[in-house]
């Protein structure tokens, strides 16, 4: 303690002397209204011009557009429900979608090029590209988050709550994610697999999916 005083003491001494012993003065620098102003109002200009696109941005994101399908997303501890209410505009039916996560099996714990860890389920949701498609997130249990960086979707899933999202899957293929949300033990094996195929190629698959479910 009395170290540190003895510092401290030092120190405002060392200053004080340098101060008074100083008799150089900066006339012309001591300040510049000019170069002031600049300095203040060109970080300024600088985020007000990254500021205006993101704003952009994330009121288009949150724009909810006429949609030409609906899937509507369950959360649950610890696996996914999906329906597909009118994703085959010729028939009236919901089509409902369980999606759990797959168990490895014995001949899959060996990595191998090109597989999934943790990001594979029992049943996908599907859904047609070039479409614009609102996403309509809720929960059965706890919080939940339903994420999927590569469409750039991340909307809570929130029990009593339903919060929308709106996506235009550009290019087919397979898109994964997980909840990102800390649920309980299973956290870790709520994967979620999109799979975007263009409408025509879809319609086989719904009708015998649809003559499944109602036989």
């Amino acid at each position: 303690m009395i170290r540190n005083i003895v510092v401290v003491i030092l120190i405002v001494r060392s200053a004080y002397i340098c101060l008074i012993k100083n008799k150089q003065t900066f006339r012309y620098f001591s300040e510049n209204q000019q170069l002031e102003t600049l300095w203040t109002l060109l970080p300024a200009a600088i985020l007000i011009s990254l500021a205006i696109p993101s704003l952009r941005l994330l009121y288009l994101q949150d724009e909810t557009w006429k949609p030409e399908f609906t899937l509507k997303v369950e959360a649950h501890q610890w696996y996914w429900d999906y329906e597909l209410p009118n994703l085959l505009k010729s028939v009236d039916h919901t089509i409902p979608i369980t999606s759990t996560y797959t168990l490895p099996t014995a001949q899959d714990l060996t990595p191998k090029l090109g597989a999934t860890h943790l990001l594979e389920v029992r049943n996908r949701a599907i859904l047609p590209t070039n479409s614009v498609i609102q996403i309509l997130v809720s929960s059965a249990d706890v919080l939940h988050s339903f994420t999927v960086p590569s469409l750039g979707i991340k909307v809570d899933a929130v029990p009593g709550r339903r919060n929308a999202w709106s996506i235009n899957i550009k290019r087919p293929g397979i898109y994964t994610g997980q909840c990102s949300e800390i649920c309980g033990v299973n956290h870790a094996f709520m994967p979620i697999v999109i799979e975007a195929a263009p409408y025509k190629t879809l319609l086989t698959w719904l009708k015998e999916l649809i003559k499944g479910t109602l036989s």
